[in-house]
């Protein structure tokens, strides 16, 4: 896998933009698989607050993300543990940014982009924006939480494996469809607009 991407495309955050298109949030009703990840209560919002997370913590997600998944469970979850090393090693451990990377990434799969050094700069630049726009807005993130930050990492480590395998071997064409209509739909979830008028504009991810 190249570089830190992580695409975020097989979960749909229950957060949509604002009319202004700012990425603010409302909750919404998420599918029941979806909603599983993101059970529990909203609680207190603490979106600014940088997780750290143990290795233990790390070990149970990556555990409980692999138990099922097709082929070699043991390299899935030295990949993933890789994966989410260097999420960490290179953006700040918050909530927004890994909304960022979920919304940034959902946008590469859907356009099947190539991950390449401006994908990057785009990352790094949406990350920015989300993390700023969460910091700014907690109020409308209250659900926030580690779990949820964890769990959003590890779904992008996994799609983004995908992504890659995609440009290299076209045999995983019928996981990346899924991953690209997956994609679609997220992005129309949050944005609450058709997935076309979502675009990247000055490094900034935003709708029409």
């Amino acid at each position: 896998m190249k570089k830190q991407f992580l695409t975020l495309a097989i979960l749909s955050t229950p957060l949509v933009a604002n009319a202004d298109n700012e990425a603010v949030g409302t909750p919404l009703t998420a599918p029941p698989e979806i909603a599983a990840v993101f059970a529990g209560s909203a609680g207190t919002a603490r979106t600014a607050e940088a997780y750290d997370v143990s290795p233990a913590e790390l070990d149970r997600a990556i555990a409980t993300f692999t138990n099922g998944m097709p082929g070699d469970s043991a390299q899935w979850a030295v990949a993933l543990k890789k994966s989410f090393t260097a999420f960490e090693a290179n953006h700040p451990h918050t909530f927004g940014a890994a909304l960022g990377a979920f919304l940034f990434n959902n946008y590469l799969v859907y356009h099947d982009l190539p991950l390449d050094d401006a994908a990057d700069a785009g990352m790094k630049s949406v990350i920015a924006q989300y993390d700023r726009l969460v910091r700014e807005h907690p109020e409308d993130y209250a659900a926030a939480d580690k779990e949820k930050y964890i769990n959003m990492i590890m779904a992008g480590s996994y799609a983004a494996m995908v992504l890659h395998g995609h440009h290299q071997d076209k045999s995983l064409a019928g996981q990346y469809a899924f991953l690209k209509s997956a994609a679609g739909s997220a992005l129309e979830n949050y944005f609450k607009v058709p997935v076309d008028r979502v675009v990247l504009e000055n490094g900034q991810l935003i709708a029409r």
